[in-house]
């Protein structure tokens, strides 16, 4: 990371309100401010129950919804909403450390002659081109989690009879064509929802820039590399040979991510392959953007939860959000090293949110319920007849705070 980020980071933590708690200090140290996305957390954390029937304290009863489809709706709803701000981060991590490379691969070629690439005769003259590729990935990677996560809270805090919120992503909420189709009051509510969502994000950035990001995430993460169309800068300076000498080096982002590298040019023979921007300008408005619609979003959803709050029965959690509420089969991997780091629950610490978790899933509880899926009756609810004894021992201490 440069020299004046390190710096600058450290100066904006240190000035912080000292009522702050360390993660929220660092994140506006970090530049993550996502307050409205903060504001839903506060609110959504508050909620969470602290005895039957579990999950959200406000959630009705409702036969068709079974105990542990309302456990495991309700904390991954939770959690999906509390990684946001953390995937930012990440983002933004990714972002200083990309824009540090890039100014050594700079570093590296100022210089040299401009009629041919700088040549790589050490192993470290590799490393400032493979940290730019991997922060570049890094970053879109991280933007992409937070995103799946607003996806799962837009479907959660909405209620949307949308299958499995485990695997929710942004361009399942924006298909017009998944949108509730009816006519009566919570399907209208949950359509004009929908659309409030859909433009904070197009109105969050230029044109098409979600798509273009949409695109660059399943290129980086599904496909091969594209061709790297970086150039240089030359100066008005001659080396002792009299070529001319390398100034700066320009990174530059693909302009159809979706497209390979030959259909590109089939596709726009008379278009130029690369934005016509310097990377390191794309991914810091790229960054800016998602925070401006993730804060966008949180204001509509923070509307929706007060209404569904103060209306509890008027728009029920679908069972289906929770496909199947067994428990997958084990995967029977125990490991490379099976046994030389043995897990101690009694040495885990973790922060407040994750006992709140706990509490609110009635894992702490004695009550027959709780019993896990498998143990439950016949009919999958996941009711058993006796209860299972809660092992203190195999919870992790809670401390601190989120």
């Amino acid at each position: 990371m440069r020299g004046e980020d390190e710096k600058r980071i450290g100066n904006a933590y240190d000035a912080a309100p000292k009522h702050h708690v360390p993660d929220r200090k660092f994140r506006d140290a970090m530049g993550v401010h996502l307050d409205e996305w903060h504001g839903l957390y506060v609110e959504v954390r508050r909620d969470l129950a602290k005895g039957a029937p579990w999950g959200f304290h406000w959630w009705p009863v409702d036969p068709e919804l079974t105990h542990w489809r309302r456990v495991f709706i309700a904390d991954h709803l939770f959690c999906a909403v509390q990684d946001v701000p953390a995937s930012l981060v990440e983002a933004r991590f990714h972002l200083l450390e990309l824009h540090d490379a890039h100014e050594r691969e700079a570093r590296r070629q100022r210089g040299g002659k401009a009629m041919a690439e700088s040549p790589r005769e050490h192993a470290e003259d590799h490393l400032p081109r493979l940290a730019a590729n991997v922060h570049a990935k890094g970053l879109v990677r991280a933007l992409g989690t937070a995103f799946d996560c607003v996806a799962a809270a837009v479907i959660g805090v909405c209620a949307l009879p949308t299958k499995n919120i485990i695997l929710a992503d942004m361009p399942m909420v924006l298909d017009e064509k998944r949108w509730p189709k009816g006519t009566s009051e919570t399907e209208v509510f949950q359509r004009e929802t929908l659309s409030a969502v859909a433009r904070a994000i197009k109105d969050a950035g230029e044109p098409g820039w979600h798509a273009w990001f949409d695109a660059l995430r399943n290129t980086f993460v599904h496909r091969p590399a594209r061709v790297d169309i970086s150039g240089i800068k030359v100066s008005m300076l001659y080396d002792g040979d009299g070529d001319v000498v390398v100034s700066d080096v320009v990174h530059r982002m693909p302009r159809e991510p979706a497209l390979s590298d030959v259909q590109m040019f089939l596709a726009h023979p008379d278009r130029q392959p690369v934005l016509a921007e310097l990377a390191g300008t794309t991914m810091d408005a790229l960054v800016a953007t998602a925070m401006r619609a993730i804060n966008d979003v949180a204001r509509v959803l923070r509307d929706v939860w007060a209404k569904r709050k103060a209306r509890p029965d008027w728009l029920l959690q679908p069972a289906k959000q929770w496909a199947d509420e067994a428990l997958p089969s084990p995967s029977g991997f125990a490991g490379f090293a099976p046994g030389s780091a043995p897990y101690d629950p009694s040495g885990v610490k973790q922060n407040a949110p994750i006992k709140e978790r706990l509490v609110a899933a009635g894992l702490l509880s004695h009550t027959p319920e709780h019993n896990s899926p498998d143990e439950g009756s016949a009919s999958g609810s996941g009711r058993a007849p006796a209860a299972r004894p809660a092992d203190a021992r195999a919870t992790p201490t809670a401390t601190g705070e989120k």
